[in-house]
């Protein structure tokens, strides 16, 4: 496809959106104990596009599951898939919500006290390695 076509436009403007962006959060579930295949297939393309755009760029990591776990394989699959952008993946804390059909209100909103300081707290950690924050 990429020979005949190039690179198609989704996914020149998403590495597009990256390039231009002070940091990035990926979100992902788990699915059969890794990322989301069609996560691994949207970075395999971006990884196809001029340049790199996820260079050096702040990657924060979260993760939510209808299980325990939270994501916590997914997550680890994840930072090895981005591994070799070599953006600056924040360390933690690990966004892993558990349960998560439980964890929101019928608004939408996060309710549980522990999420929303995890989640807080990466959030501050992603704005203290991004430039213009």
């Amino acid at each position: 496809m990429e020979t005949s076509e190039g690179i198609p436009g989704p996914v020149a403007r998403l590495a597009t959106r990256i390039a231009e962006a002070d940091a990035v959060i990926v979100t992902t579930p788990e699915y059969n104990k890794m990322l989301s295949g069609v996560l691994k297939n949207a970075l395999d393309w971006i990884s196809r596009t001029p340049g790199n755009p996820w260079a050096g760029k702040p990657v924060a990591i979260m993760s939510a599951t209808a299980g325990r776990s939270g994501g916590e394989r997914a997550q680890w699959s994840l930072r090895l898939a981005l591994l070799p952008f070599r953006p600056e993946i924040v360390p933690g804390p690990e966004m892993l919500l558990g349960a998560a059909k439980e964890q929101f209100d019928a608004e939408g909103r996060l309710v549980s006290d522990r999420y929303l300081k995890t989640l807080t707290d990466l959030m501050e950690a992603l704005r203290a390695r991004t430039p213009r924050a």
